[in-house]
């Protein structure tokens, strides 16, 4: 649920919703709700609620939460899709499901626009713990992990002066940068693009390699004329 406080958009998991509210759907629009904070981040215009007596902590969430063991793998189902990321409920010893959330920079390995494009409310899925913190009582969760890290390979994928085509994904002061594979982009530099010629996102290009810095997830590129 999107709530409203003061002009400040908030979100409510299922998993932190009563029962009783959950089963209402869409007819709970204009209802006033009482919550508590259950995350706040100022950086990410993030505020995550749950109504007051219910959700994270709870004694019998709270050791769930102890139990967590960080880089395991869990069966978790969305119960949430929100701009930032996706929120699970995780089974834990197959007594308890505790809420967590998929950071949109943990779905996948390339730039994530829409979560809903990955993952759907419902869904069941693997997920990886990368984070628990006792004091907050929040679980972190990880997709992208679970799969190899384009880049370990790139240097085999791709050699210096050689042509690669991709696709134009963002627009920037500095530059366009350039999707390769899923995960790997490349930059053309500013400097190496006509005034007023600049490649359009979404158009596909030609371009030629420059430079590759795995260990610093970096490809230069220039345009192929």
């Amino acid at each position: 649920f999107l709530v409203d406080y003061f002009g400040i958009r908030g979100f409510i998991p299922l998993s932190q919703a009563e029962p009783e509210f959950s089963r209402l759907g869409d007819k709970a629009t204009g209802r006033r709700v009482s919550v508590k904070v259950i995350e706040l981040d100022r950086g990410a215009n993030r505020l995550v609620l749950s109504q007051s007596s219910h959700g994270i902590s709870s004694e019998k969430q709270k050791e769930a939460l102890k139990k967590v063991e960080i880089g395991k793998t869990y069966q978790a189902e969305v119960t949430g899709i929100a701009p930032f990321g996706a929120f699970v409920s995780v089974k834990i010893d197959n007594e308890i499901n505790l809420p967590g959330l998929i950071h949109i920079s943990e779905i996948a390995w390339e730039k994530v626009e829409a979560t809903g494009s990955y993952v759907k409310q419902g869904q069941t899925l693997e997920v990886k713990a990368i984070g628990a913190d006792q004091q907050s009582g929040k679980l972190t969760l990880s997709l992208k992990q679970l799969t190899p890290d384009p880049w370990d390979d790139v240097a085999k994928m791709f050699s210096i002066d050689t042509q690669v085509r991709g696709k134009v994904t963002r627009q920037t002061d500095f530059g366009i940068f350039v999707q390769l594979l899923p995960g790997i982009e490349g930059l053309i530099h500013i400097s190496k693009l006509a005034p007023g010629e600049e490649p359009k996102q979404g158009e596909d290009i030609e371009c030629t390699i420059e430079e590759i810095i795995p260990e610093k997830r970096k490809i230069s590129l220039s345009l192929v004329t």
